[in-house]
């Protein structure tokens, strides 16, 4: 009772703010120059050759080869059904396959049980051996749903096409890299990346299952973030190499499960937007109440990780949120960021106007500058899938100390996966933002729009960030990354499914 009186006085309090902020002279003006560059952008012709319909994919993606994989996949689904059915007492009297039966019966949480531990594992205690075994298990799970409930299959046109053709490019990396080890190992990742997404784009099959997956990455970010408040409280010795002790800078930043604050910050600039997607779409109070409490503490642990890039980019993701959800809001919430700044800690403030000044944007910049020497002259095949090469490359262009890689993700492909990496994955995400804005406008499917908008805010985050942050570096974010990738698929798939003009739309 005392909850919900609670978010009583506070709904009220936020609507008489927000009556008072409406009837301002700043907000009629704010709206105007919104309506203004809404109008303008929606005639441009970059608009309007974005939103051309794309017909060379439709029809690659039933070409022969995609066929024939599907061929030789039904027939190995149906081969285990058969064996299922001659030898089903053998099977049901084995107590793994028993226990591993019952967990596929409920196939989408199980997924989202194991991305989550996957997640919350402590750096110090991970090793990517396990990221193998986890993919395993997922893999073994589907395997045994898609024996025993003939309702389920192995669908490879439901991930992307496109998806697929960046997969091949990172297999032309590793050739390109004469299997080195660092190559096989980001192979595996990829590999067990795409397995994880066959998996789940075949499991989630409606809205109800996907908020499922999303609860699970609610909880994730939950106890990450309590986890890094642990952290601050005991107390994180300054790392001279994240932070500039010459600008006065004597910051402790927090990096939670992770081990690197940046990767950290980046892996919640990706789940806000779900978070926000969970409060809108709960109907419980008490799941709202904590969800609004899992809010609260991302945006402080971004603020502890003191990531200039994660301030910009979680700013555009919930941006994007407001937009696509309603662009009468954003008026509204320019003038309360305004009214906030005053509240804002002076360390952010601090480590905000260090930008440009310090030696770690200092270094950075010489780092892009190289990176893009490096790309010139390796631009059409890339120098391959090889932290070391990249090292022994750069000595020959810079006097700077050698990095492990370009601190920028989209330098980062071109350079390892050459011109076919970086059209494919410009490829991704300009076609699957050209297909979630499609649904949107065409309102194919009011009850999915939340889903869609908050794949989309994650996905435009993520973006802003990888151009400051290279999010391949890590295996975990770059995990997250791909699961938001093809979470949005999957949001599309649904929903497409009700509208046949989307070129794009998934045949079951």
């Amino acid at each position: 009772m005392s909850e919900s009186i609670f978010i009583n006085l506070f709904l009220i309090f936020i609507n008489k703010v927000t009556e008072i902020l409406k009837e301002s002279r700043i907000y009629s003006m704010l709206k105007s120059f919104g309506a203004w560059i809404f109008e303008d952008i929606k005639k441009s012709k970059f608009v309007k050759l974005i939103w051309k319909d794309e017909k060379a994919s439709f029809y690659i993606k039933y070409s022969i080869f995609l066929q024939y994989v599907q061929v030789k996949l039904n027939k190995f689904s149906e081969m285990c059904r058969e064996k299922y059915k001659k030898n089903k007492s053998l099977f049901e009297s084995s107590v793994i396959f028993l226990v591993l039966n019952e967990i596929s019966k409920n196939i989408v949480f199980a997924l989202g049980i194991i991305f989550c531990i996957q997640m919350i594992i402590p750096e110090h205690l991970w090793h990517n051996t396990y990221n193998i075994i986890f993919i395993f298990l997922v893999l073994l799970l589907y395997l045994i749903k898609v024996t025993v409930d003939i309702r389920f299959n192995i669908n490879v046109h439901k991930l992307d096409l496109s998806i697929l053709a960046f997969m091949a490019a990172v297999i032309l990396g590793v050739f390109n890299s004469k299997f080195s080890i660092d190559s096989v190992r980001y192979l595996c990742f990829y590999a067990s990346i795409l397995i994880f997404g066959v998996v789940l784009v075949n499991s989630i099959r409606n809205k109800y299952a996907f908020m499922k997956f999303v609860r699970c990455i609610v909880i994730m970010s939950f106890l990450m973030c309590v986890y890094g408040i642990c952290q601050m409280i005991i107390g994180i010795p300054v790392d001279p190499l994240l932070i500039d002790l010459n600008m006065g800078q004597l910051l402790s930043r927090v990096y939670s499960t992770l081990g690197n604050p940046n990767i950290y910050a980046g892996v919640l600039v990706l789940v806000v937007p779900f978070c926000i997607l969970m409060f809108l779409e709960s109907s419980s109070i008490r799941e709202r109440f904590f969800v609004a409490i899992t809010v609260f503490l991302l945006v402080y642990n971004i603020a502890l990780t003191y990531s200039r890039a994660a301030y910009v980019s979680v700013i555009v993701a919930i941006f994007t949120f407001l937009i696509l959800k309603n662009v009468r809001l954003v008026p509204l919430v320019l003038i309360l960021l305004i009214l906030v700044i005053p509240l804002i800690p002076s360390d952010v403030i601090t480590r905000l106007l260090t930008l440009g000044k310090d030696t770690s944007s200092t270094y950075r910049f010489g780092i892009w500058q190289t990176s893009i020497k490096m790309i010139k002259d390796n631009w059409f095949l890339g120098i391959g899938i090889n932290m070391d090469n990249y090292k022994l490359i750069f000595t020959r262009y810079s006097v700077l100390t050698a990095p492990a890689h370009s601190h920028m993700f989209f330098l980062q492909i071109w350079l390892e996966l050459g011109i076919f990496g970086i059209v494919t994955m410009f490829w991704i995400i300009i076609r699957f933002l050209k297909w979630a804005l499609k649904v949107l406008f065409l309102e194919t499917d009011k009850k999915m729009s939340n889903i869609i908008i908050a794949n989309v805010s994650s996905l435009m985050g993520v973006i802003l960030f990888g151009f400051s942050e290279n999010i391949g570096f890590s295996l975990r974010i770059l995990y997250m990354f791909w699961t938001v990738v093809i979470l949005l698929v999957i949001s599309l798939n649904i929903s497409g499914k009700q509208y046949k003009k989307i070129d794009m739309e998934i045949v079951e």
